[in-house]
């Protein structure tokens, strides 16, 4: 769904509550693919358009339009095994474009039919590298962020960083969370991160902020 909504009046404030899935896709499972992320734009179209991250209170100038674009859902099941002919009634309805009925459902049509040699030699190409890509026994597709983000994040050192905040004093995890992260995301464009990158990383930030 697209929700467009412009402003009028100045001192025009927005809130907004259950932004998900605006950075890592919805799930797809048994086969499916991970859907499409949300969005939101301001002034979409326009010389001034931008990219929103999540809103907590977003001030707004008269006449500012504000695009919400909600995410899809993820993928139930081989997309490359839908049957051809239920992607060809897609297209004829106007509901999927031949383009992307080729890229996503590997259903190649000659006019309006289903070209069925060119069909299973395209489906099995394409499923010989989702399987690479994604790997073979997984269960979900967390889609290209989530998987780019547990390769900077694994699980071993998400768990280091949880209990090295836990064990500061309430009021400075909030800070030491966000600093140490932007750090760590340094760190990792470079190379992997360790658990001893962490202590290190924390141990410069107490002696920057008096932290015992």
């Amino acid at each position: 769904m697209r929700l467009d909504f412009q402003v009028f009046q100045p001192e025009g404030l927005v809130t907004a509550r259950g932004m998900e899935r605006l950075r890592f896709a919805p799930w797809g499972v048994a086969g499916g693919s991970a859907g499409a992320t949300g969005s939101v734009m301001l002034n979409p179209g326009t010389a001034a358009e931008r990219a929103i991250p999540k809103i907590d209170v977003l001030a707004l100038e008269p006449g500012d339009v504000l695009s919400v674009r909600t995410p899809g859902g993820g993928g139930h099941g081989d997309r490359f095994t839908r049957p051809p002919a239920h992607v060809l009634a897609d297209v004829l309805s106007g509901l999927v474009s031949r383009e992307r009925a080729r890229e996503a459902y590997g259903v190649v049509l000659d006019g309006d039919l289903v070209d069925e040699p060119a069909t299973a030699a395209l489906r099995a190409a394409r499923s010989a590298d989702e399987s690479a890509r994604v790997g073979t026994d997984a269960a979900f597709d967390f889609g290209t962020s989530r998987r780019e983000h547990e390769r900077r994040w694994p699980p071993a050192l998400q768990d280091a960083f949880i209990a090295l905040l836990m064990s500061l004093p309430a009021p400075y995890r909030a800070y030491v969370r966000r600093t140490l992260y932007g750090r760590v995301e340094a760190i990792a464009a470079e190379r992997p991160v360790t658990p001893n990158d962490l202590d290190r990383l924390l141990n410069e930030l107490r002696a920057a902020i008096a932290l015992k």
